[in-house]
């Protein structure tokens, strides 16, 4: 896989050093699409077991993703032994089996949150609204009536 000067730029830009070739594959665009439909497919299968009903979610954020990536790979490139060996796309799915195993649970975890928020939004029903307060200061001979604009 060959990347253009500017990718390169971008991904040394963003881990602030010169990035090996399974750092190229990992931040790539490909790659980015491929761990957001993963996502994707996992909370969709998610859904259906627990709630009965696939439930689709949005792309997530690229910027946010970039960050996450960044860490994961900063912090297990070097240091994480399954990716000492093995040729570059090894090294990639194994970087983006950490991701997702960091990621998905946070997800998951959100949008359960956002089903609970509209369940307890849609069991209120209609609420009465309150009437606009009354003021009932009486200093100094001033009332509500006795003021006109």
């Amino acid at each position: 896989m060959e990347f253009t000067d500017r990718e390169k730029d971008r991904v040394e830009n963003l881990i602030n050093f010169t990035p090996s070739q399974s750092g190229l594959i990992f931040f790539s665009e490909q790659n980015i699409d491929n761990l957001n439909t993963q996502i994707k497919k996992y909370v969709l299968k998610m859904t259906k077991e627990k709630y009965g009903e696939k439930i689709m979610i949005n792309s997530q954020k690229k910027t946010l993703m970039l960050s996450v990536m960044r860490y994961v790979y900063l912090q297990h490139n070097q240091t994480h032994y399954v990716l000492d060996f093995g040729l570059p796309e090894e090294r990639v799915k194994a970087l983006n089996k950490i991701f997702l195993n960091l990621v998905i649970p946070t997800v998951i975890q959100s949008l359960i949150g956002y089903i609970k928020y509209l369940n307890d939004f849609n069991a209120m029903g209609n609420l009465n609204i309150l009437e606009r307060p009354i003021s009932t200061n009486n200093k100094r001979g001033i009332t509500k009536e006795s003021i006109y604009f």
